[in-house]
């Protein structure tokens, strides 16, 4: 289901909802049951035919080869269907909170659960993110029994003072409320148990086989359907908020989130992050200075953009929370109401009481940890572009092209976007249909709010449509900031249709067979040169055959196929030869560069190779051939 059919059900199933709220939670309801119902089912007919079979056996006495091998093939296909749903969720990773260290907590959640009628809360822990929610942890895999654990990100605890913070529990906990309704409660376990079942099967890739048909045609359904329903749970799980902390600390809880967040992931971070080019080591305790952060004046200015920015999104069909805007609606609360009050007490300070350090630096080890080998790696890339760029620097010579792009990329990167501006004019000057230099200006310049950089954003879309997605969402940015709906609108759509035509692109390069349609390479001597120097140092490559496959989605980024006929001996098996084959494929997938484009390389055994046979009709395909 694409993007505009998931759009149009999800409309039509929020109208009917509405109209006829009954049967809309009925058809809910049994759309989640068939999807239990299928798997038992499937589970109920198997072990029906195993015990027929069994039953065979022992009313007859006779032990028939054909029966044994029945039983034995409906033991193992039982096997792999228990398999598939015994599906393992690990437990969050987050420190453990006992309530001897952090009895406010404690007290909180035991007062919330007993006005709420939630389930027990099973564990609490503390992770590093700027959130807080509630996971369900079925102890059996599909089957359930849940366990919930509480996780409260200390980035979260360090930006809202104990009140705001108070109202944000209280959301997280009212989606297990059983006061607003147990039938709602219960879609909402039931869609993120089905999500993590999903998500589950596709790593693992068991059950595929058994489930796949079925769940490509309920997963999508189900979501549709109980998004509408998933979506009121997020206007419900507020309501509880407002009970127990007050419309006002909700209210400010909502902007609160939104400007630190803001604050964390486009001032904090990015500052922390530079560091990496003199320190060859992170920072021992990025916590206590992101709190430090979080009660340094912002100025009013900052903060009314980011908030302009926020409450300008509207509800999509992307996420079933809603909109900043439409929820302060549904609170009856006005952005303009909320008085803006600089943090006295963190709610780290209030319900951490005297473990807040320990926690802290807990955390703080652990960020280190995860980070250094990617810190170190990232250090040693700052030191040798920054060489880089003062041997381009220095260089009295004219610069090529990439050297000039290279030159004002590390200059970007290392010396910020005034100093870049000029280098990519250059570049722009003699070249000025460069699609990179075209989106890095554009960039810059809509990040300094000049309205010249949309031209270039829009040059570069057209020149490269890899810059597509993220463009428009530069644009869309900017013209949200400037109160340019209808443009933001445009951006967003256009967007969206690339997002569909990305997917339908992706689903037709996914198989290669012998019988589509192919077309000549269409490269130049010099790219077919390094690709036949590259094939070269493989021993085992006999002959070569390279050719597009006809694309009708995005043709204007090549597919190619390369097949390779592997030279094998007289003493290798069927069995051998293709194990050889894959092994020698996947070996050159992973190191071959091909110029430009995407593609597929098949290795196979011999010329006669229905694939191999398919690109020798097609004109200069045979780029390398050895006896």
């Amino acid at each position: 289901m694409n993007r505009e059919c998931f759009n149009e059900l999800v409309r039509r199933l929020e109208q009917f909802a509405e109209r006829r709220p009954s049967q809309y939670k009925l058809r809910c309801g049994a759309l989640a049951l068939l999807g239990y119902g299928y798997i038992l089912a499937v589970l109920v007919v198997v072990l029906g035919l195993l015990a027929l079979a069994v039953g065979i056996i022992v009313s007859t006495g006779r032990i028939h080869g054909g029966m044994v091998q029945l039983v034995i093939a409906l033991v193992v296909f039982t096997g792999i269907i228990l398999r598939s749903l015994w599906v393992s969720f690990p437990p969050p990773d987050a420190i453990p909170v006992r309530r001897a260290d952090a009895p406010r907590i404690f007290e909180l959640v035991d007062e919330m659960r007993r006005k709420l009628k939630t389930p027990a809360i099973h564990h609490v822990g503390l992770d590093g993110s700027f959130n807080a929610g509630v996971i369900q942890r079925p102890r059996l895999g599909w089957f359930g029994w849940h366990q919930n654990y509480l996780i409260l990100g200390l980035s979260l605890l360090e930006a809202l003072p104990p009140e705001q913070f108070r109202a944000v529990l209280a959301h997280e906990l009212g989606h297990l409320s059983g006061n607003h309704g147990r039938f709602g409660s219960w879609i909402y376990r039931v869609r993120q148990s089905w999500s993590q079942l999903l998500d589950n099967l596709q790593q693992s890739g068991r059950g595929a086989w058994v489930f796949g048909w079925f769940l490509r045609w309920f997963a999508p359904q189900f979501n549709a359907y109980s998004f509408v329903l998933a979506r009121a749970h997020e206007y419900e799980a507020d309501r509880c908020s407002v009970e127990l902390a007050g419309a006002s600390h909700t209210a400010a809880a909502l902007l609160t989130f939104e400007v630190q967040n803001r604050r964390l992931n486009d001032a904090f971070w990015p500052d922390l992050y530079k560091q990496v080019n003199a320190n060859a080591a992170p920072p021992s305790d990025p916590y206590s200075a992101m709190a430090l952060n979080f009660r340094a004046p912002l100025s009013p200015l900052q903060r009314d953009r980011w908030l302009r920015e926020a409450l300008r999104a509207e509800t999509n069909n992307d996420d079933t929370h809603p909109s900043l805007t439409d929820r302060l609606r549904n609170l009856g609360v006005s952005a303009s109401d909320v008085e803006s009050r600089p943090i006295q007490t963190s709610a780290a300070e209030h319900f951490l009481g005297d473990r807040r350090a320990e926690y802290t630096t807990c955390l703080a080890q652990r960020w280190r940890k995860e980070i250094e080998p990617q810190w170190s790696e990232r250090h040693k890339q700052a030191q040798e572009e920054l060489a880089q760029l003062a041997a381009l620097d220095a260089q009295t010579a004219t610069l090529s092209l990439n050297e000039a792009l290279q030159r004002a990329q590390l200059t970007q990167t290392h010396r910020g976007d005034d100093a870049a501006m000029p280098l990519f004019r250059e570049i722009l000057a003699a070249h000025p249909d460069h699609p990179i230099a075209n989106y890095q200006l554009g960039q810059i310049l809509l990040s300094h709010d000049d309205e010249a950089g949309i031209a270039h954003i829009e040059r570069a879309m057209t020149l490269d449509s890899d810059a597509t997605l993220t463009g428009c969402g530069l644009l869309f940015d900017y013209f949200n900031r400037h109160d340019r709906d209808d443009d933001a609108k445009r951006c967003r759509e256009r967007a969206e249709r690339y997002q569909e035509l990305l997917a339908l692109a992706q689903q037709e390069r996914a198989t290669v067979t012998p019988t589509d349609k192919f077309a000549p390479h269409g490269l130049d001597d010099e790219a077919v040169k390094q690709l036949q120097a590259q094939l070269a140092g493989y021993a085992e490559v006999r002959t070569v055959y390279l050719a597009r496959k006809a694309v009708e989605h995005l043709p204007q980024k090549p597919f190619f196929v390369i097949v390779i006929v592997r030279a094998c001996t007289w003493r290798e098996t069927l069995n051998s030869a293709e194990g050889a084959c894959a092994a020698l494929a996947d070996r050159i997938a992973r190191e071959l560069r091909l110029p430009c484009g995407d593609g597929r390389i098949f290795v196979v055994p011999k010329r006669r190779h229905k694939l191999a046979k398919a690109l020798q009709t097609i004109p200069g395909s045979r780029i390398a051939a050895r006896a």
